[in-house]
C-alpha cells in the first residue's frame, strides 16, 4: 500500500477520450465545410444538404451568396442537393374523350401525357381528376391476367360516378423507362414517388377492393360489412394506401368492391352504389389505431402534432405496414422512408443506393424536425440488436421489410424522443449508415485494471499523525540497521567496549519502534484511508462480468467503507427500492444478479451474443449493470431525459475508426463538469455483423 498520495490525473476530471478519423461521408450541413479540417476530423461529403456544398458537374458550382436572388437560389439548392421538387401536376392522366370521340362499346378515358395535352388544349386548365386507390397484394397481374383491366372498368366508372373528367390511377399512369441492360421497362421511381404530390392535387380520393379469387370467377365475392373490413385490412397493409387516405380531400371516401359494384356490362341504374366511409373512420380498421388515429386528426386539422411528433409518429405507423412490392422494380431499401417523405415539405431525390438509414437521414436533414436524428442516437431499444437477426424473419429482405436496429423507437425507459433534450448536433451523414456529432462530452473506460483513486480530505490530526509514523517507518528501520552494525563494529575495540551498551540499548529501542509501528500498521493505513471524502479523482473503470462492492472498493481503496452504491435507474437492468434514513425515505439502488426476473433476463442475452459487464463511476460513487455486445471502450454524453443526462457507450471498429453504439446509461448531471469536449466522431447506431450473426438456443 503505498504511503504517498496517489497522482491527481486530468485536474480530477475523467480521462479523456481521444478520437480522431478521416472519412468520406455521404452528407454534411455546412456549405463552408467542403475539404477542411474542423478540429481532427476532415471529410469530403458525396453529397452534400447544403447548397453550397455539392460537386456534382451537372450542377452549378458555384453561388454568388450575396448577389443571388431568392429564386436563383432555391433553384440552385434544389439542383446541388437533388431535392425532389413538388409536382404541380401529373405527368399522365386518363382524361375522357370528347363526345364526338366516344364510340359505343370502347372506354370513354384516354391517357395522356399532361405536357401533350396541355399543347393540344392551350386554353384550357387541367381538368379535375379523380385518384384511384387500390393495392397490388388484390389486382395481382401474375395472379390474375385480367385483374389490371378490370381495375381500369372500375376507374373509368368511378369517374363517371364522381361527375369527374380524370382520373389518376398507378397501374396506367405512371410513367415507364427502359433498362437497357436488362431490356426491360420498369416504373419512374420519380414519378413513383411524386404519388403523394398527385393525391394532394386530385379533388378527391376512391378506393378499389377486390379477392383474386373473385377476379379469376372462381369464387362469388362476399358482401357483408365484416367481407368489407376484411378487404379494407389487407388494403391498408401497404405503407403507400396509408398516405392516400392522409391526404385525401374528401371526407367521404367510396368504396368500389369488384364483384359488387362497377360490374362490367349492367347499366348504371342498375349498379349498386359504393359504399361510403368516413376519412376519419379509416383507423379503426388497423391495429396500430392509437397512432393511425394521431395522424388522421392532424392531417384533418383537429389535433395538429409538432414536427417532431409527425415524423415519428408517421414512420412508426408506416414501419407497421408493408413497402416490399410483387414487382421487384418498385423494392427500394429505403421505400418506408419515401413513403413518409411524402407527407412532409422538403424531399430529397430517391436514391437506389442509399440504405434505409441513408435515406431516412437525408430526409431528417432537409427537413425542420427539432433535431430528430440528435435524439435518435440518445435511445435505447427496448429490443436489443440480436432481435433484428435475419434468422428471425428468414433473410435479409425481410429485415428490411420489417425493421432495423436504428429504427427502434421504443425506448428502455419508455421516454418519447420529445422528452430528450440533445447536447450535440448532428452535421452529416457518414458512409455505412452512421452520423457524424459534434459538441459531445466524453471520457474514456479504463478495462486494463484498477487503479487507487485520489481523494480530498479535510484537515485531521490523527491523519497527519498516522501518515507521519507509516512514513518514518522506513527510517526508523534504517536507524536501527546503523546503531546494529556501529554495535558490531565498536565490540572489536577494546578501547571502545565502553559505547557497546548504549548503543545496543538504542538497537533495540529503535527495533521495538519498528515493530510497534509494523503492529499498528493496520490501523493507521484505516485511520489514513478513511474520513470523510470532499472529492476524488473522476475514473470510469469497467469489468466484463459481475463483482461484488465490496470488492470492488477494496480494490480501488484497500478498505470497504460503503462508499459506492448500485444505479437505481441508470441502465436497463436497474431497479430501486424505497428505504427509511431516519425520517425520510431515500431511493436506494438493487443488484441486478439478486431479482430473479432480471437474472434470467441476463441469461437470454447472454445466450444470443450479449454480454454482462459493470462499470464504476468514481467521480459520482455508482456502479451500472448493463448489457452489450462488445465492451464500450467510452461514454459520450449526447443528451439529457428526466433530469439525467444520456450517456451513449460506444465500441471501436478500427477497421473502419467507426464508433458504434453498445448501450446508453443514465447518469447524474454532474458528470458534465468533469467531462471533456471530443471531436467531432462517427457513430453508428449498431455495428455491421459482417454475415454472422448470433444464434438462439
Amino acid at each position: 500500500m503505498p504511503i504517498k498520495d496517489p497522482e491527481t490525473r486530468y485536474g480530477g476530471n475523467y480521462a479523456p477520450f481521444p478520437y480522431s478519423v478521416r472519412r468520406l461521408h455521404v452528407s454534411v450541413v455546412n456549405a463552408s465545410e467542403a475539404h477542411r479540417y474542423f478540429f481532427s476530423v476532415c471529410w469530403i461529403p458525396e453529397k452534400r444538404q447544403n447548397a453550397f456544398e455539392d460537386e456534382d458537374k451537372k450542377a452549378p458550382l458555384q453561388i454568388d451568396r450575396v448577389r443571388a436572388d431568392n429564386e436563383q437560389f432555391i433553384d440552385a439548392r434544389n439542383a446541388l442537393n437533388k431535392r425532389l421538387g413538388r409536382s404541380m401536376e401529373p405527368k399522365r392522366l386518363c382524361i375522357r374523350k370528347p363526345p364526338e370521340e366516344r364510340l359505343y362499346g370502347q372506354p370513354e378515358f384516354k391517357l395522356w401525357d399532361v405536357s401533350a395535352w396541355k399543347e393540344a388544349n392551350p386554353a384550357e386548365p387541367i381538368p379535375p381528376y379523380l385518384f384511384m386507390s387500390f393495392t397490388n397484394e388484390q389486382f395481382n397481374e401474375a395472379e390474375c391476367g385480367s385483374a389490371l383491366d378490370y381495375l381500369q372498368f372500375m376507374a373509368e366508372y368511378a369517374a363517371l360516378d364522381a361527375k369527374v373528367e380524370a382520373f389518376w390511377c398507378s397501374s396506367s399512369c405512371i410513367a415507364k423507362r427502359d433498362d437497357i441492360r436488362d431490356r426491360e421497362v420498369y416504373p419512374d421511381q420519380e414519378d413513383v414517388h411524386r404519388i403523394n404530390d398527385y393525391i394532394r392535387g386530385a379533388v378527391g380520393v376512391v378506393i378499389a377492393l377486390a379477392e383474386v379469387q373473385n377476379l379469376k370467377g372462381e369464387a362469388a365475392i362476399e358482401d357483408s360489412p365484416q367481407s368489407l373490413n376484411r378487404r379494407l385490412k389487407v388494403w391498408g397493409r401497404r405503407a403507400w394506401t396509408f398516405n392516400e387516405i392522409l391526404l385525401a380531400r374528401n371526407k367521404d371516401i367510396p368504396i368500389y368492391t369488384s364483384g359488387i359494384h362497377a360490374i362490367p356490362g349492367l347499366l348504371k341504374k342498375e349498379q349498386k352504389p359504393p359504399d361510403i366511409r368516413k376519412k376519419g373512420t379509416f383507423y379503426q380498421e388497423w391495429e396500430d389505431a392509437p397512432l393511425a388515429r394521431q395522424l388522421t386528426d392532424h392531417f384533418e386539422g383537429t389535433l395538429i402534432l409538432n414536427r417532431l411528433e409527425l415524423m415519428t409518429v408517421a414512420y412508426q405507423c408506416l414501419r407497421n405496414r408493408r413497402v416490399r412490392s410483387w414487382d421487384k422494380a418498385f423494392n427500394l431499401p429505403g421505400d418506408r422512408v419515401y413513403a413518409l417523405a411524402g407527407l412532409l415539405q422538403e424531399r430529397p431525390q430517391v436514391d437506389a443506393t442509399d440504405s434505409s438509414f441513408q435515406a431516412f437521414a437525408r430526409l431528417s436533414l432537409a427537413n425542420s424536425n427539432d433535431r430528430l436524428l440528435e435524439r435518435l442516437i440518445c435511445v435505447l431499444p427496448r429490443e436489443p440488436s440480436w432481435e433484428f437477426q435475419p434468422q428471425r424473419y428468414g433473410s435479409a429482405e425481410d429485415v428490411r421489410e420489417y425493421g432495423e436496429p436504428w429504427l427502434a423507437l421504443d425506448d428502455v425507459w419508455n421516454a418519447n424522443l420529445w422528452d430528450i433534450e440533445p447536447h450535440c448536433q448532428i452535421p452529416g451523414v457518414g458512409k455505412g449508415d452512421t452520423v457524424i456529432i459534434d459538441g459531445a462530452r466524453g471520457a474514456s473506460i479504463r478495462w486494463k485494471g484498477f487503479k487507487f483513486v485520489a481523494t480530498t480530505k479535510g484537515f485531521s490530526w490523527r491523519r497527519l499523525f498516522a501518515k507521519c509514523i507509516l512514513f518514518c517507518n522506513f527510517y526508523v528501520c534504517l536507524f536501527q540497521f546503523i546503531f546494529s552494525a556501529a554495535t558490531n563494529i565498536v565490540g572489536w575495540n577494546h578501547w571502545a567496549k565502553r559505547w557497546v551498551i548504549p548503543l545496543d540499548i538504542v538497537t533495540n529501542v529503535f527495533f521495538v519502534l519498528s515493530w510497534l509501528i509494523w503492529f499498528l500498521s493496520p490501523w493507521l493505513i484505516h485511520r489514513l484511508l478513511t474520513g470523510k471524502s470532499y472529492g476524488q479523482q473522476a475514473w470510469l473503470f469497467g469489468v466484463e462480468g459481475y463483482m461484488n462492492l465490496q470488492t470492488i472498493e477494496e480494490h480501488i481503496w484497500g478498505a470497504s467503507k460503503n462508499r459506492l452504491r448500485w444505479s437505481p435507474y441508470g441502465s436497463s437492468l436497474s431497479s430501486h427500492k424505497a428505504e427509511k434514513f431516519g425520517s425520510a425515505d431515500i431511493c436506494l439502488g438493487l443488484n441486478a444478479m439478486k431479482d430473479e426476473n432480471i437474472a434470467a433476463k441476463i441469461e437470454e442475452a447472454e445466450a444470443n451474443g450479449q454480454k454482462f459487464f459493470t462499470l464504476v463511476d468514481t467521480g459520482t460513487n455508482t456502479v451500472y449493470q448493463f448489457l452489450a455486445q462488445r465492451p464500450p471502450i467510452a461514454l459520450l454524453i449526447c443528451g439529457q431525459e428526466g433530469g439525467m443526462q444520456r450517456a451513449v457507450g460506444v465500441s471501436y471498429d478500427w477497421t473502419e475508426k467507426v464508433l458504434y453504439r453498445e448501450t446508453v446509461l443514465r447518469m447524474p448531471t454532474t458528470v458534465l463538469d468533469r467531462m471533456w469536449r471530443i471531436p467531432r466522431c462517427q457513430i453508428g447506431f449498431a455495428r455491421p455483423q459482417n454475415g454472422t450473426w448470433a444464434t438462439r438456443n
